[in-house]
């Protein structure tokens, strides 16, 4: 009876230490995987917005002086670069005036001229007492006269040079023409639309 009880134990330790082992198909099974589908797509080049364009600068150019249009380079819808001529008149009246303003300018100089070195001889006299101041008195009267006389002519001259200038029109900025107001040989007068543009 002891034997038998002995070769039973054996057993029973076996069977109450063993585990049951999951299968290997399902211990080895990998985790999903995402997958992703490339395709072609052709995608356009250009692309359009909505949008407004409008002018940074619109003027009208007018006439300055008078005198008939000789040159009228531009028209409609043409890009003017800045500082272009887009009209001309014929100057004869206005170079003829120029002209004779810069001549009566040399007449003043010299008047003056002459003038300044009367009135320098006459103040040397006068501080040594051998003239009168009546006489000093009309010499620097006459001095001031002159120079009175010649600062006019300048700015005459200046005055007639500027409506000389006028008779030629140039952009003030670059930009397109929008109207013409004017034909070539027409006669115009100070004040007289000549072209309209705008700059972008």
């Amino acid at each position: 009876g002891l034997l038998l009880g002995a070769a039973v134990t054996p057993v029973l330790l076996l069977t109450a230490c063993s585990h049951p082992q999951a299968p290997a198909s399902v211990a080895n099974a990998a985790a999903p995987i995402p997958v992703l589908t490339v395709s072609e797509q052709v995608t356009p080049r250009d692309r359009v917005w909505d949008g407004t364009v409008q002018a940074v600068n619109r003027a009208t150019l007018s006439a300055q002086t008078a005198g008939r249009v000789v040159e009228l380079p531009f028209d409609v819808n043409d890009y003017v670069p800045k500082g272009a001529v887009v009209a001309r008149f014929t100057d004869v009246e206005q170079g003829s005036a120029a002209r004779a303003a810069a001549a009566r300018v040399r007449s003043a100089q010299a008047a003056y001229t002459d003038a300044e070195a009367q009135y320098t001889r006459i103040a040397q006299i006068y501080v040594r007492k051998l003239v009168s101041k009546t006489q000093y008195d009309q010499t620097l009267a006459t001095r001031d006269s002159a120079k009175a006389a010649l600062d006019a002519a300048r700015q005459n001259a200046r005055a007639a040079q500027q409506s000389q200038d006028y008779t030629v029109v140039r952009a003030p900025y670059a930009g397109i023409v929008t109207q013409r107001f004017v034909q070539i040989g027409e006669a115009v007068q100070p004040g007289q639309p000549l072209i309209a543009g705008i700059s972008l």
